[in-house]
C-alpha cells in the first residue's frame, strides 16, 4: 500500500535523474508529476497515518522523527520548485531532494512500519489502513476533477 506509493515516487525520481541534460521539457513534465504526487503523499501520510498514531505513547518519538523528515522533504521540494530547471543549482537541489525522499521512505519502511505493526492492535491497524485508503481515494478524485 504505502510502499507501492513510495515506489511510484522513487521511480519518478530515477526517471528525472536519468534525463538527458538536453531533455528539459521531459524533465519538467516528470518534475511536475513528482511534485504533485510527493505533495499528496506527504499530506496523506500526515493526515491518515501520523495523526492517529500519535495517540500511541510508544510511537510518539518515531512519529515525531517521521514528521521532521517530512518537513525536510517539503523544504527540499519547495527549494527545487523555486529554482530554474536548467541550472546547475537545480541539479544540486534535485540530488538533495532525491536523498531526502529516499531517506524518509527507507526510515518508514525499515523502522517505523515495523514499530507500528508491533504497537498497534489488529482493529486499530485496520482502521488506520482504511483511513489511508479513503484518503488516497479522495486525493485521486480531487486530482481527477
Amino acid at each position: 500500500m504505502i510502499e507501492d506509493d513510495h515506489g511510484t515516487i522513487s521511480r519518478l525520481l530515477e526517471q528525472i535523474e536519468d534525463c538527458s541534460p538536453y531533455a528539459a521539457t521531459k524533465r519538467l513534465r516528470l518534475f511536475l508529476e513528482l511534485k504533485r504526487l510527493l505533495a499528496q503523499q506527504l499530506i496523506l501520510e500526515k493526515d491518515s497515518l501520523y495523526r492517529p498514531l500519535r495517540t500511541f505513547p510508544n510511537l510518539r518519538a518515531s512519529i515525531a522523527a517521521a514528521v521532521q523528515e517530512q518537513r525536510t522533504v517539503e523544504t527540499s521540494l519547495q527549494r527545487l520548485a523555486a529554482t530554474p530547471i536548467g541550472s546547475s543549482q537545480w541539479n544540486t537541489r534535485f540530488e538533495h531532494l532525491f536523498e531526502d525522499v529516499e531517506f524518509h521512505f527507507s526510515m518508514e519502511e525499515a523502522d517505523l512500519f515495523d514499530r507500528i505493526k508491533r504497537a498497534v492492535d489488529g482493529k486499530a491497524f485496520r482502521e488506520i489502513v482504511r483511513a489511508y485508503r479513503a484518503g488516497k481515494r479522495k486525493t485521486l478524485e480531487r486530482s481527477a476533477a
